[in-house]
C-alpha cells in the first residue's frame, strides 16, 4: 500500500488496492493526505469501484476521483491551493488538525467550484460517457460543499459524543437546495458516520423533510392554506403573533405574513414553525389529506422511531449501541460470519 501511495501516477497500479479496499476502510490506516484524497474525504462513503457504478445510483466511481481532482486543483484560487498544499504536506489522514484546517479551506472554495460546473480535460481516463460529466461533478459538490458540517459531525460521532441535533437539521435543510439526491446522500455518509446515532439522524430526517422541503422551496400551491393551518395551530395555543414568533425566533411580521398565505421566509423555520405549534411539518404543509413521508424514512422505521423516543436514557444507549453493531456487521459481513 505505502509503495502504491509513494507513486507519482497510479494508474494500473492503483487497481492493486481494489481487493483490498474494504479491509482498509474498516483499519483506516494512516495514508499521505494529498490532495485529492483530502477533496473527496466528505465521499468516502459514496464512493465505489467503477465496474459497480451505476448511472441511477447515488454513489461515485472511483475512477472518477483523479480527474476531477486535477481540475478542481486548476479551476480554484491559486491562493487557496497553495495554502492547502502547505498545511497537508507531509502530513497523514490521521492528522486530525491538519484535515480539519486544510479542509475548511478546500470544501467550501472546491464545492462552489464543482457545483458552477468546470471542465474536465482529463475525463477520458475515468472511462465513463461523457455525457455524465457535468451531472457527476455537480453532484459532487453539493456533497463536498458541506464537508466542514460533516467532518465536524463526524469527529463528534468518534468521540462518542451526543449528536448535535441542530447542527444535523441545518446541514439537511441547505442540503435541500440542492435537491432530494442531494439530501439521500448526505444522509447516506451521515449514517455511515456515525452509525450509532441512525435513529436520531432518521428522526430528523423524517420529522419535516418532505417532498416540498427536498426541493428547497414550498410552492404557491402547496402554501395555499398553511396560512390558515399556522393560525388555527396559534390559537389552539391561545398564543399572540409576538409569542409564536419569539418561539420561532422571527419577526412578528413574518408570522403575520406566514398566516396570509405568503410563504417567504417560511421554508427555512418550516420545522421550528411545527416544533413551536406542538404539530408536523406533514400537517402544516398538507393538513388531514398529509401524503406518505419521503422514502428518508419508512412507516417501519417511523415506528421503531417512536419506541425508540419512548425508551429511558439507559434503553436508549442499549439500542444505539446494538445499531452500531448491526451497522458494522452490514459494512463488513465477512467479519461476522463465524457468528452464523
Amino acid at each position: 500500500m505505502a509503495l502504491v501511495d509513494a507513486l507519482p501516477a497510479r494508474g494500473d497500479a492503483d487497481r492493486l488496492l481494489a481487493p483490498l479496499r474494504p479491509r482498509l476502510a474498516q483499519l483506516r490506516p494512516a495514508r499521505p493526505l494529498r490532495f485529492c484524497r483530502l477533496l473527496f474525504r466528505p465521499l468516502d462513503a459514496l464512493i465505489v469501484p467503477a465496474p459497480k457504478w451505476r448511472p441511477t445510483s447515488l454513489t461515485f466511481p472511483r475512477t472518477l476521483l483523479e480527474p476531477l481532482a486535477a481540475s478542481v486543483r486548476e479551476a480554484m484560487n491559486p491562493d487557496i491551493r497553495a495554502a492547502v498544499d502547505a498545511v497537508i504536506a507531509q502530513r497523514t489522514t490521521h492528522d486530525a488538525e491538519a484535515v480539519r484546517k486544510a479542509g475548511t479551506m478546500l470544501w467550501p472554495a472546491a464545492g462552489e467550484t464543482l457545483c458552477a460546473g468546470i471542465s474536465l480535460r482529463a475525463w477520458r481516463t475515468a472511462g465513463l460517457p461523457v455525457s455524465k460529466h457535468s451531472g457527476l461533478a455537480r453532484a459532487a459538490g453539493a456533497v463536498i460543499l458541506h464537508g466542514v458540517a460533516l467532518h465536524e459531525i463526524a469527529e463528534a460521532s468518534r468521540g462518542r459524543r451526543e449528536p448535535d441535533e441542530r447542527q444535523i437539521e441545518t446541514l439537511l435543510r441547505q442540503s435541500a437546495n440542492h435537491g432530494p439526491e442531494t439530501v439521500s446522500r448526505i444522509l447516506a455518509v451521515l449514517l455511515d458516520s456515525m452509525p450509532h446515532a441512525g435513529a436520531t439522524v432518521l428522526a430528523l430526517a423524517g420529522a419535516g423533510f418532505r417532498e416540498d422541503l427536498l426541493h428547497g422551496h414550498v410552492s404557491s400551491e402547496t402554501s395555499r392554506g398553511i396560512g390558515g393551518r399556522i393560525y388555527s395551530a396559534r390559537q389552539e395555543r391561545r398564543w399572540t403573533q409576538r409569542a409564536l414568533a419569539d418561539a420561532v425566533g422571527v419577526s412578528r411580521s413574518a408570522i403575520a405574513q406566514w398566516e396570509t398565505d405568503r410563504a417567504l421566509g417560511l421554508p427555512e423555520n418550516l420545522t421550528r414553525l411545527a416544533t413551536a405549534l406542538g404539530t408536523s411539518v406533514d400537517w402544516l404543509l398538507h393538513g388531514n389529506q398529509a401524503r406518505a413521508l419521503t422514502e428518508a424514512a419508512s412507516q417501519e422505521e417511523l415506528s421503531i422511531l417512536e419506541l425508540y423516543r419512548r425508551c429511558s436514557a439507559h434503553d436508549r444507549r442499549v439500542v444505539r449501541d446494538m445499531m452500531q453493531r448491526l451497522a458494522r456487521r452490514m459494512r463488513h459481513p465477512e467479519t461476522y460470519r463465524s457468528e452464523e
